[in-house]
């Protein structure tokens, strides 16, 4: 059972960790307690480029923003894989009425990013 809790967006952060990754972290809060989501990897040779863009893309859709520079102070339902947020993953978000639009949960669609997953026509992305 999942458990969703309105989180006001903090910031939306995309820079250079210090491993020498650029990610993305979308970081939220709520009552007394803060959360990140997201931490995918750009610049890497894998298909962590493609999922980072598609993380960054899916975030402002559902937040209903076109710059990471416009997400602070946005609300949003924040998804979280256990019966309440604490000790819990944020594994997805969903737009709260009126702002963006739809949801996301990246587990389910980073799906096509995996190199050991077959795709339709047994080819890989």
């Amino acid at each position: 059972m999942n458990h969703k809790e309105l989180m006001r967006v903090k910031d939306f952060w995309v820079g250079i960790e210090d491993h020498g990754f650029t990610t993305a972290f979308l970081h939220l809060e709520g009552d007394g307690c803060g959360v990140g989501f997201g931490g995918y990897a750009l610049g890497r040779e894998t298909n962590h480029s493609a999922a980072c863009g598609h993380f960054i893309r899916k975030v402002l859709e559902v937040l209903g923003k076109s710059s990471v520079a416009d997400c602070a102070g946005t609300y949003v339902w924040a998804h979280f894989g256990g019966k309440s947020m604490l000790g819990s993953t944020c594994i997805g978000i969903e737009c709260v009425p009126k702002g963006g639009e739809g949801s996301f949960f990246p587990k389910e669609e980073f799906k096509i990013y995996d190199p050991k997953e077959e795709h339709e026509h047994g080819q890989r992305p």
